[in-house]
């Protein structure tokens, strides 16, 4: 697998963890059924339905999430046409672990969050015969990802800021964003950088690690830091590089309240695409860092 160029941060792995959330969905057990999410996540909204355009059930191989409908065609997992321009959204799926209102797991300064899940993803649909990589993973161009992906969120809904890890049939993803909330004038941003080449086959480890009193996150692949932020809130220093949305507006240094864990599904053309996620494992863990 090859891996984008980054020098990595320098900060020493801590040297003692304190879980905090921890789901292996298992199949087995009084409290698991075969259909449905298990208790500790909670979906939300998306695509203009109350639940989603998504279908969770437990399987041997893990949580496995996919869209309801099916291709007349293949039988495969297919997203429902768009019933309205109040659904035209490409998250067309989405939970969150945890039951607490807003979701999400506390930061605090001086000690260190990471959430960590293992995953795989498939990209259903015509638009996915070619490969989204028609830039090369260390180049300066933009693929395309609006077919579908699928994959793990880190949100902190009160800044609107996201750290994801995300997944196309050839490549792994880290979208770094800042989004909009009312009564707020700060810029906005999304930056989709491809990070590494895969399969659809393929299930990754994927981490990312928080340090709120440093203002900063690392994004780690399958055991190697891919890419890091070191100061959550601005622009990426190469500002044209990757990046896919922005609106004008000051940019602040931001300090997260809470990390949202979550697992999502994808397409800004849902028409004919499908994802589906399989999630075998998933954690949050905190711990205090070496200085």
């Amino acid at each position: 697998m090859t891996y984008t160029r980054h020098s990595g941060t320098g900060v020493s792995t801590d040297d003692q963890e304190e879980s905090v959330f921890i789901d292996e969905f298992r199949p087995a057990g009084p409290d698991r059924e075969p259909a449905g999410l298990p208790p500790g996540w909670l979906t939300r909204p998306a695509a203009g339905l109350a639940a989603g355009d998504g279908i969770a059930r437990v399987t041997p191989e893990g949580l496995v999430v996919a869209p309801p409908g099916r291709d007349p065609a293949t039988g495969r997992p297919r997203f429902a046409a768009l019933a309205s321009l109040d659904a035209a959204s490409h998250l067309r799926w989405v939970a969150f672990a945890g039951t607490a209102a807003p979701p999400g797991f506390a930061l605090r300064d001086g000690s260190v969050l990471t959430a960590r899940m293992e995953l795989a993803a498939e990209i259903y649909g015509p638009a996915v015969r070619v490969p989204t990589g028609s830039a090369s993973v260390s180049g300066t161009g933009i693929a395309d990802t609006r077919a579908g992906m699928g994959g793990m969120l880190c949100v902190d809904l009160g800044s609107g800021l996201v750290l994801d890890f995300l997944l196309t049939n050839d490549r792994v993803w880290v979208l770094y964003e800042r989004l909009g909330r009312p009564g707020t004038g700060h810029g906005t941003f999304t930056y989709e950088i491809p990070v590494a080449e895969r399969s659809p086959d393929r299930r990754h480890q994927c981490a990312v690690r928080v340090d709120r009193a440093r203002g900063t996150a690392v994004w780690s692949l399958d055991g190697q830091e891919v890419f890091a932020v070191p100061d959550l809130g601005h622009r990426l220093p190469s500002r044209s590089a990757h990046l896919t949305r922005s609106t004008d507006g000051p940019e602040e240094s931001v300090r997260p309240d809470r990390l949202a864990l979550g697992i999502g599904l994808f397409s800004e053309i849902p028409e004919f695409s499908g994802v589906r996620v399989t999630v075998r494992r998933a954690t949050v863990s905190r711990s205090v860092p070496a200085r």
